[in-house]
């Protein structure tokens, strides 16, 4: 009987020493302003709290860290947990993420990447991130709009059906065009194929594939679009084995990328049946 007191006393501890909020629910850990959820808000305040500052502060969840102390430690801990690192919270947050949205977190640009993350709306955990892939120059977009409107133009003229961009393997194109600036070749920079370009993204494909590749100079941002696409397409065109994909029967779809490097204009084009 009396080992049966004892633990139900245990118990009773444990419950008591639990943070609890007017309602009787657990508090949220981290939830340093007391808002019910947590997000960089507490950062901010729990930052000025140990600055001296005289706020306003949820003291049943100060100590972040569980240690037993309140520092700089524990505004370590919940930076750390805001940022999606794998570290506990204490008391311990316990939630489910029902409620998440992508916010970005650092905006591409025409030379750098970017990056968004999916944030838990209740308790502010950066749950994945994913680079947002730097935009392209407006240039290089009206050379990819005027080449496949060319490639079109002239598989109508012979009774075909007219390729789709092929916007999700552009990853592979845009890779490609980079390389070929280095090896102008079917052949990568690193002795394989160019198709290997697609496992190396986990992009497939069915049936058929192909690629051309071209370049020219002199060129820069400032030279005429028009003349630009129009002097490459031509360039296929008048190459027998270069015009055989543009005019390929089976080739469904096209991705395709230009760079303009060492004053020079390159291209890949790749088809899919």
């Amino acid at each position: 009987m009396k080992k049966v007191i004892t633990v139900l006393l245990v118990l009773l501890m444990i419950l008591l020493a639990l943070p609890l909020s007017a309602s009787g629910e657990v508090v949220l850990g981290g939830d340093i302003n007391g808002d019910k959820s947590v997000n960089n808000k507490d950062l901010t305040r729990f930052f000025q709290y140990l600055s001296d500052w005289r706020v306003s502060v949820n003291t049943a969840v100060l100590d972040v860290n569980g240690d037993g102390a309140v520092n700089n430690k524990d505004l370590t801990r919940l930076f750390q947990y805001l940022s999606g690192w794998d570290v506990s919270i204490f008391p311990e947050t316990v939630c489910d993420h029902v409620e998440k949205e992508w916010v970005v977190t650092k905006p591409e640009t025409v030379k750098t990447d970017g990056e968004k993350a999916l944030i838990c709306k209740q308790c502010g955990k950066v749950l994945e991130t994913q680079v947002i892939p730097k935009s392209k120059p407006q240039k290089y977009l009206d050379l990819e709009a005027g080449m496949l409107g060319l490639m079109n133009e002239a598989r109508a003229a012979e009774g075909i059906d007219p390729l789709t961009f092929d916007y999700e393997r552009q990853a592979a194109t845009d890779i490609r065009v980079e390389e070929i600036t280095e090896v102008l070749s079917h052949t990568r920079p690193d002795g394989r194929i160019y198709y290997t370009v697609l496992d190396d993204l986990g992009l497939s494909f069915s049936g058929t594939c192909g690629e051309n590749i071209a370049y020219f100079g002199y060129y820069s941002m400032d030279s005429d679009t028009t003349a630009g696409y129009t002097k490459l397409h031509n360039q296929f065109m008048n190459s027998p084995g270069h015009k055989s994909n543009v005019l390929n029967r089976d080739f469904k779809s096209v991705a395709l990328s230009f760079i303009i490097k060492n004053n020079r204009l390159y291209v890949v084009q790749m088809f899919f049946g």
